[in-house]
Protein backbone atom coordinates (compact mmCIF):
# COMPACT_ATOMS: atom_id res chain seq x y z
CA UNK A 1 0.00 0.00 0.00
CA UNK A 2 3.27 2.50 -0.44
CA UNK A 3 1.86 6.14 -1.99
CA UNK A 4 -1.50 5.52 -1.23
CA UNK A 5 -3.31 7.91 0.79
CA UNK A 6 -4.78 7.25 3.81
CA UNK A 7 -7.32 8.60 5.97
CA UNK A 8 -7.32 8.03 9.43
CA UNK A 9 -9.34 9.13 12.45
CA UNK A 10 -7.64 7.74 15.18
CA UNK A 11 -8.63 9.16 18.62
CA UNK A 12 -10.43 11.91 16.62
CA UNK A 13 -13.07 13.76 18.60
CA UNK A 14 -15.96 15.43 17.26
CA UNK A 15 -18.06 17.28 18.98
CA UNK A 16 -21.28 18.32 16.54
CA UNK A 17 -22.94 16.23 13.78
CA UNK A 18 -20.51 13.95 12.11
CA UNK A 19 -22.14 13.33 8.10
CA UNK A 20 -19.70 11.57 5.83
CA UNK A 21 -22.40 11.43 2.91
CA UNK A 22 -21.16 10.08 -0.12
CA UNK A 23 -17.60 9.98 0.97
CA UNK A 24 -15.45 7.62 -1.23
CA UNK A 25 -12.47 6.11 1.10
CA UNK A 26 -10.35 3.90 -1.91
CA UNK A 27 -7.46 3.64 0.32
CA UNK A 28 -6.92 2.49 4.43
CA UNK A 29 -9.35 4.38 6.56
CA UNK A 30 -9.14 3.95 10.24
CA UNK A 31 -11.54 5.19 13.05
CA UNK A 32 -9.53 3.53 15.83
CA UNK A 33 -10.94 5.16 19.39
CA UNK A 34 -12.93 7.83 18.28
CA UNK A 35 -15.27 9.57 19.71
CA UNK A 36 -18.64 11.48 18.71
CA UNK A 37 -20.43 13.68 21.13
CA UNK A 38 -23.73 13.57 18.57
CA UNK A 39 -25.11 11.83 15.77
CA UNK A 40 -22.52 9.80 13.20
CA UNK A 41 -23.98 9.35 9.95
CA UNK A 42 -21.77 7.14 7.55
CA UNK A 43 -23.31 6.86 3.94
CA UNK A 44 -20.13 6.34 1.76
CA UNK A 45 -18.09 3.75 -0.28
CA UNK A 46 -15.10 1.87 2.20
CA UNK A 47 -12.74 0.09 -0.30
CA UNK A 48 -10.39 -0.94 2.19
CA UNK A 49 -11.70 -1.23 5.87
CA UNK A 50 -11.58 -4.38 7.85
CA UNK A 51 -12.47 -2.74 10.80
CA UNK A 52 -14.61 0.09 12.10
CA UNK A 53 -14.01 1.29 15.14
CA UNK A 54 -13.30 1.00 18.60
CA UNK A 55 -15.83 4.04 18.51
CA UNK A 56 -17.48 5.59 20.86
CA UNK A 57 -20.84 7.23 20.37
CA UNK A 58 -23.19 9.72 22.81
CA UNK A 59 -26.03 9.76 20.64
CA UNK A 60 -26.58 7.24 17.01
CA UNK A 61 -24.20 5.84 14.63
CA UNK A 62 -25.59 5.39 11.28
CA UNK A 63 -24.05 3.43 9.14
CA UNK A 64 -27.18 2.16 7.26
CA UNK A 65 -26.41 4.03 4.08
CA UNK A 66 -22.31 2.82 4.28
CA UNK A 67 -20.83 0.39 1.52
CA UNK A 68 -17.52 -1.48 2.53
CA UNK A 69 -15.93 -3.80 0.00
CA UNK A 70 -14.39 -5.90 2.62
CA UNK A 71 -15.76 -7.95 5.33
CA UNK A 72 -15.44 -5.52 8.38
CA UNK A 73 -15.88 -5.80 12.07
CA UNK A 74 -17.64 -3.45 14.23
CA UNK A 75 -16.73 -1.99 17.48
CA UNK A 76 -18.94 0.71 18.63
CA UNK A 77 -20.64 1.55 21.91
CA UNK A 78 -23.69 3.99 20.70
CA UNK A 79 -27.01 4.70 22.68
CA UNK A 80 -28.36 3.36 19.26
CA UNK A 81 -26.42 1.41 16.12
CA UNK A 82 -28.31 1.83 12.45
CA UNK A 83 -26.87 -1.02 10.06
Amino acid sequence: MAGQPLAWFTHARFSEIVRFTRAQFSATTRFDDAQFSGPARFSGHFALMPRFGPVVCARVVDLSGAVFEVPVTLEIAARKVRL
